[in-house]
């Protein structure tokens, strides 16, 4: 048995842990854009309808769909 096998094995537990990540990071992302949680003053007057607020609406639902 080699090292390949060794790790192959782990290789679904870590693409999980990969897309929770990944996902994570767009919603954090996305509330911050939208309702401005976490606090983030570089985000403080972003409307729905600018490119800001498209991008905050795709990160928050693609962060939930992922």
């Amino acid at each position: 048995m080699n090292a390949f096998d060794r790790l192959s094995s782990w290789t679904p537990q870590m693409l999980a842990v990969l897309r929770i990540m990944t996902a994570l990071l767009f919603i954090e992302h996305g509330t911050a854009k939208l309702f401005g949680f976490p606090n983030d003053p570089q985000f403080a007057g972003v409307t729905l309808m600018s490119l800001m607020g498209l991008a905050g609406v795709l990160e928050f639902v693609g962060g939930l769909l992922l």
